[in-house]
């Protein structure tokens, strides 16, 4: 069984869909072990957090700035 798609919608009302990644980091700071990016556009912003919610808010952040 696959995981629920993570999704967030913007103060603009865009709904994007996010996949997360945990990779903690050989550094003493958890503030990057988790990563979330938009499926399909992995290239394009990067959210990152101690946690799988801290990163996806941070990326949601990132494109509300951006709108």
């Amino acid at each position: 069984m696959s995981e629920p798609a993570t999704l967030i919608t913007t103060h603009c009302g865009t709904t994007y869909k996010v996949v997360t990644s945990y990779w903690p980091k050989p550094i003493p700071e958890r503030k990057f072990d988790w990563s979330a990016v938009v499926d399909g556009n992995e290239d394009w912003k990067a959210g990152y957090g101690r946690t799988e919610r801290d990163a996806v808010l941070d990326l949601k952040d990132l494109i509300e700035a951006e709108e």
